[in-house]
């Protein structure tokens, strides 16, 4: 009767170590996007604005399975400075990161660029007034002042640990990643990251407050259809023409490389107009129209 009774407290421990197992809520997952932006100095709006996606490519590296998180180009629609509205293109640059998730042990490691070992980004089993130190405290140390949990968007409830370093106040959410952005820090001085908006298949998970704040969307939303507007030639080499139609009005054109580094930009005064690409070393390059509430996107090639 005692063994009887000693299984079934064993299994009834069990089944709560399986409940709290189930709570933990994944940081990298299919589908999944955090979008942020970085100023330094900046005076109305952001100096860089980044979309990083989960493309559903890994890389197997030393047994372990790494996610490929890829970074996409993002345009702004504003004339003079990096403000929203934002677009995204639908295809990366090219560039991405490498992360692994423990999920049995709540972690979450980084891979840089030319390195074989992975270094700690995120770690979901930190305990109040537990010292943190990894990629993302840039090697300080982080105290867990506070453990409380949030409600994101979808209903769901996930724990936010609150941490002190530096002198400064930072928040993570499981799932979501830190404030400053998912590949963010907590060494801001004169520079600061903001992570914007989680998004999961679409749906927003999380969003900023800020004045920059809110889910941008995929190049192709309310663009101008390309019967109105027409860039061409396509591939060029000097002059790219411009022909917009008789509506358009204050429309801003920019150049932007595969990064989505923004090259140089020009606002059109005329219906029928030109760029001189003849300093533009061959290549892709991505062309950004805004014109009014419309904007049209269009990749151009460079030969």
């Amino acid at each position: 009767m005692k063994k009887l009774t000693l299984s079934l407290f064993v299994i009834f421990l069990l089944s709560f170590q399986n409940v709290d197992g189930q709570d933990y809520h994944p940081l990298i997952e299919p589908n999944k996007m955090w979008d942020d932006v970085f100023c330094m100095q900046c005076s109305v709006c952001p100096n860089v604005v980044t979309r990083h996606f989960t493309n559903g490519n890994d890389s197997l590296i030393n047994g372990l399975l790494f996610s490929k998180i890829a970074r996409y180009p993002v345009m702004s629609g504003f004339a003079k400075e990096i403000c929203p509205p934002y677009y995204v293109d639908t295809i990366p640059s090219g560039v991405f990161s490498l992360v692994y998730e423990d999920t049995l042990n709540r972690k979450v490691y980084f891979l840089q660029s030319g390195s074989q070992t992975p270094e700690l980004l995120y770690d979901f089993t930190l305990q109040e007034g537990d010292t943190f130190s990894g990629f993302i405290t840039q090697g300080e140390n982080a105290i867990v002042e506070q453990i409380d949990e949030v409600v994101l968007l979808n209903g769901e409830t996930c724990k936010r640990w609150n941490f002190l370093c530096n002198g400064r106040n930072y928040w993570c959410i499981e799932g979501i990643g830190l404030e400053t952005g998912l590949f963010g820090d907590m060494f801001q001085f004169e520079w600061y990251g903001e992570l914007e908006c989680v998004q999961k298949n679409g749906q927003p998970l999380w969003e900023s407050q800020s004045s920059w704040g809110g889910c941008w969307g995929f190049v192709g939303e309310n663009e101008l259809t390309t019967t109105e507007i027409q860039i061409f030639p396509n591939p060029a080499h000097d002059f790219l023409f411009i022909t917009l139609p008789e509506n358009s009005f204050n429309a801003v054109i920019r150049f932007y490389d595969l990064t989505g580094q923004l090259l140089f930009q020009k606002e059109i005064r005329s219906l029928i107009d030109f760029l001189n690409i003849s300093t533009v070393s061959p290549g892709l390059y991505f062309l950004n129209l805004q014109s009014g509430d419309f904007a049209h996107k269009q990749k151009v090639v460079i030969r």
